[in-house]
């Protein structure tokens, strides 16, 4: 989950789809579960809490 984290702030034109299958898992479902189950927010707060981008 940290690399999905670093993909997320980072790489924000990146789909959630696409950051989903770079950590390995096929389902985008899938991953924002457990994404969310492990930092306590979903992938796109994630994203938008964290973001390199002004």
């Amino acid at each position: 989950m940290q690399v999905a984290a670093q993909l997320l702030t980072y790489q924000p034109k990146m789909s959630l789809r696409a950051v989903a299958e770079q950590v390995g898992y096929v389902s985008e479902a899938a991953f924002c579960k457990i994404f969310k189950r492990m930092t306590g927010q979903p992938p796109l707060s994630y994203r938008h809490a964290n973001s390199t981008v002004p």
